[in-house]
């Protein structure tokens, strides 16, 4: 079983959004939904890269409902 917690444990927190992906790598990614980011963690809980919306609804954060990583393969054949 693993788990990931921000420090403070309050800076990553959603009541209702959310999702998780774990990578092929190993790593977990998942949005940071009502802060409006998308986080990638390693295993050990490090931050490899973190993304976040500039959008805003009414003056706050527009918040991410679900994310998903794609690799650059599946893109491709999309294009």
């Amino acid at each position: 079983v693993w788990s990931y917690e921000a420090d403070p444990a309050s800076d990553l927190f959603s009541r209702n959004y959310g999702s998780v992906q774990r990578l092929p790598n190993g790593n977990t990614f998942f949005p940071d939904s009502e802060d409006g980011r998308a986080i990638e963690v390693t295993e050990d809980g490090d931050v490899v890269w973190e993304w976040k919306t500039w959008e805003t609804y009414d003056n706050d954060v527009m918040p991410i409902y679900r994310t998903f990583l794609y690799d650059a393969e599946m893109i491709e054949e999309w294009l």
